[in-house]
């Protein structure tokens, strides 16, 4: 060999490339546990969401709000805060989620959503703040929306017991500028016009009966061609009565104009003869009653069958024949018949009530219990769901859903166009009820025998708010025309499930930590600082940059096969 030359042994050669490969995993490893993830610094003053809302924009103290923010683009962002306050005062701050499970539509669609409620506060305006990626303090935007909380304005004017018990009638107020005067108007209707027809006589135990004091622009309007028609929006109605147990709804009009209508609830102006006016209606809506005039002309939608009507049958009169002689032609259609000529307040304004339609109501009275009058009606204590919905060319379609403190009507009369079950997590049907689709529209019987008497009049298209308990354990609601499913409409992130032993899909780690482990998979990334990996975010979570033990398993294995050569290659020289 040449002077000079470098001889290399195989154990020299191993040396080498295992020291190569030591300190490279030495490099590695230091890598890994120095390096932290820079996130996105976004610019100030632009915002990277384009859209949000709160829903409802206002409610009752105890209304379980929704906020929701919807982002143009949403690269880079790891965590959601929205934070409410008043008045500089911090109230919560709550993680905003898009996992599919907080009324946010679809998972990672940009739609980030989470609930809050307001049973412990006070009425008022509250402001929210948004903060983006909140452990890094990157963006703050204050009063990105507001929502507003009122006192409930339910009054009891007869209360006569536990709602459960009873038909709760909740009477509201339209343009109205003086709500005293409402107030002598509504009494007027309960003492003077309905308890004064039997069967509510005898019955009026079983009655509780409120105002809402409280004005509300629900955006009544009269019919074009037909002014005694009025339409106003159900849904707002239908929210604004759930301030009082409300089984059955009557608003009266400041309106001296004659008017009358009755769909799912009623609809009187104080003009004229409210008393006979606002009963007919009721008898509509509580009693399910048919009109007993024969209609002038009749809208072509509308199908009377007597079926429909306990108070009209066909030729014969069948279905009262055995204690009502009486069978005339003309209820709403004139080949449909009625119990008696012209003695009821369905037919004409009178202060009776035909036997055949006494006897139904008598039947529907059955299912409520007497009881001893009383000062004052306990505040609803219970939380209902208020879900929207809208119905068009034979369509049922879901808006929108929220719970407040309310009391859902009874249902005790069970009449309906849809069923509705509740349903649990595991599956179980916790509650069903029946509906209906308030499309029918009557019209007041005319002023006198003279004028001409108005059909029923079918709406092809409404929006409305249906109302049902909640329960905790609560997960969807379905909603079946017949036997069919039409609607499942989540609710399960407006469950308080929370303590139940089983993390479910509306659950984290974050707000319930009882059933939810900080270190499982909960779509809501917690890179935060706190001695726990977060698999959601393993990339950026500082507690996840650990040391990696196959790198430390190699370069142990690297030294301790040098330090082997290197005792070899010694024993060897002579």
């Amino acid at each position: 060999m040449k002077k000079g030359a470098i001889e290399f042994s195989t154990a020299t050669v191993i040396v080498i490339i295992l020291s190569v490969v030591a300190i490279g995993a030495g490099m590695i490893l230091i890598k890994n546990i120095l390096t932290v993830t820079e996130l996105p610094v976004f610019q100030k003053g632009m915002p990277p969401f384009f859209a949000m809302s709160v829903y409802p924009e206002k409610g009752q103290i105890g209304t379980v709000f929704r906020i929701n923010l919807e982002l143009a683009n949403k690269s880079g962002i790891y965590l959601i805060d929205a934070r409410i306050n008043q008045i500089g005062r911090i109230i919560k701050t709550i993680p905003l989620y898009d996992d599919g499970s907080h009324g946010d539509l679809q998972k990672e669609d940009g739609i980030y959503s989470n609930i809050w409620d307001s049973k412990t506060e006070a009425e008022g305006v509250y402001n929210i703040d948004i903060i983006i990626n909140p452990s890094e303090s990157q963006l703050e935007y204050k009063n990105s929306s507001a929502l507003k909380i009122f006192k409930d304005n339910c009054e009891p004017l007869i209360y006569n017991g536990d709602p459960a018990n009873k038909i709760d009638v909740a009477i509201l107020p339209y343009g109205y500028s003086d709500l005293k005067q409402f107030r002598q108007d509504a009494l007027q209707w309960i003492t003077k016009g309905v308890l004064m027809y039997e069967p509510f006589m005898q019955n009026k135990e079983k009655l509780n009966f409120y105002i809402i004091n409280q004005q509300n622009d629900f955006s009544c309007k009269r019919d074009e061609s037909t002014r005694t028609l009025i339409y106003c929006d159900d849904s707002k109605i239908e929210k604004q009565a759930s301030q009082c147990p409300s089984d059955q709804i009557i608003v009266i009009l400041n309106d001296a104009e004659f008017c009358g209508t009755a769909s799912s609830y009623v609809r009187a102006c104080n003009g004229w003869n409210l008393r006979q006016v606002a009963t007919h209606e009721f008898g509509h809506t509580f009693g399910g009653l048919g009109d007993e005039y024969s209609y002038s002309s009749a809208y072509p939608e509308y199908k009377a069958v007597a079926a429909a009507y306990p108070n009209c049958d066909n030729e014969g009169c069948g279905k009262w024949s055995s204690y009502e002689p009486g069978c005339f032609a003309g209820c709403g259609v004139d080949d449909l018949y009625r119990p008696t000529r012209d003695s009821c307040i369905m037919k004409k304004y009178t202060d009776v009530f035909c036997p055949v339609c006494k006897k139904h109501l008598e039947g529907l009275f059955s299912n409520y219990k007497s009881g001893e009058a009383q000062l004052l009606a306990a505040p609803p204590a219970e939380k209902t769901y208020l879900v929207d919905l809208d119905y068009a060319s034979g369509n049922l379609s879901f808006k929108n859903v929220y719970a407040t403190n309310s009391m859902a009507p009874d249902r005790k009369i069970k009449r309906g166009d849809y069923s509705a079950r509740i349903v649990s997590f595991d599956g179980k049907e916790l509650y069903s009820f029946n509906f209906e689709l308030p499309n029918v529209l009557f019209f007041p019987p005319p002023q006198n025998e003279n004028s001409s008497a108005n059909s029923a009049k079918i709406l092809d298209k409404i929006e409305w708010t249906i109302l049902a308990p909640q329960f905790d354990n609560a997960s969807r609601l379905d909603i079946y025309d017949k036997e069919k499913r039409v609607l499942a409409i989540d609710i399960g992130y407006l469950s308080n499930s929370c303590g139940n032993g089983k993390c479910e899909a509306h659950e984290s780690a974050a707000e319930c930590s009882q059933d939810c482990k900080p270190d499982i998979k909960d779509d809501l990334c917690n890179y935060a600082k706190d001695e726990i990996c977060d698999p959601d975010c393993r990339s950026i979570d500082p507690d996840c940059r650990k040391i990696n033990w196959l790198f430390v398993a190699l370069i142990a294995v690297s030294l301790i096969s040098i330090l082997v050569i290197i005792l070899s290659a010694r024993s060897k020289k002579p």
